[in-house]
């Protein structure tokens, strides 16, 4: 296997970075006594350093989006802060942790907040399979749902953008419009890890080769509206590489994974 990599995308070309570590807001894995991904730690403006959230969390952690002050985490645990309605989604609001909605019987693997609402995607097959929207009330689904389970989810202009690691319905890339999915270009040949928004489009990163058509679309595109687009040559994906993730900020859009 090939090292990991961090790259950044500025304009027309990849470009190595470094990842900075600030004192504030940093989110990880937290491992203890050699048991790993066992609890949640950052590091704010004290001495350098893990701390745990609460009582930290039972099992691991797959994601988490940050809203305002809140930070939303989803993944394999239960009973987040001693709440039995905490499992697999929680809410931490800078003190303790609190259940954001009961009801799911599986790992939560994405998360999107906007307003009131809370989308969540993973494994899961109740309240409803893959993927469910909690409006603060009660869960609801997303017209039929996609078929297998959810790894990304993006919400862009009012449509919410769903990618998995099986065909989702029949591609592994969807777009649910407020009525019905859609599949965005032609059918993939294999999984989508991570969706992201950067500079008003929609980027993905996995394990395909050619998206869309295009031979250069390896492991990472763009879609442009209409069809996926290459940014450069496209990162090498073969047997165990890969882009796992992608983050957008001001200065680029970065994507990591073990190539």
């Amino acid at each position: 296997m090939s090292s990991s990599l961090f790259l950044t995308w500025l304009n027309q070309v990849w470009m190595k970075s470094i990842a900075v570590f600030l004192c504030t807001c940093f989110f990880s894995i937290w491992s203890a006594n050699g048991n790993p991904s066992i609890n949640v730690g950052f590091s704010p403006f004290v001495t350098p350093g893990w701390y745990p959230l609460g009582n930290g969390l039972s099992n691991t952690v797959s994601t988490f989006f940050f809203s305002g002050n809140d930070v939303y985490v989803g993944g394999n645990f239960l009973d987040a802060g001693g709440d039995p309605d905490a499992d697999y989604l929680a809410r931490w609001d800078g003190c303790e942790w609190h259940a954001v909605a009961p009801g799911l019987d599986g790992a939560v693997h994405s998360i999107f907040v906007t307003g009131n609402e809370v989308y969540a995607g993973g494994i899961f097959t109740q309240p409803y399979p893959y993927l469910a929207k909690w409006d603060g009330t009660q869960w609801s689904q997303l017209g039929t749902g996609p078929q297998n389970p959810v790894s990304a989810i993006v919400y862009d202009e009012g449509n919410i953008i769903a990618g998995g690691g099986v065909p989702l319905n029949s591609g592994y890339v969807a777009q649910w419009n407020g009525n019905s999915w859609l599949n965005l270009g032609p059918t993939l040949n294999s999984s989508v890890f991570d969706l992201v928004i950067h500079d008003g489009d929609l980027y993905m990163a996995g394990d395909f080769t050619d998206a869309g058509g295009n031979e250069d679309a390896d492991g990472i595109a763009r879609w442009d509206g209409s069809a996926w687009q290459n940014m450069g040559t496209g990162i090498q994906v073969a047997s165990y590489t890969f882009v796992y993730n992608l983050v957008s900020d001001a200065s680029g859009l970065y994507a990591g994974g073990p190539f």
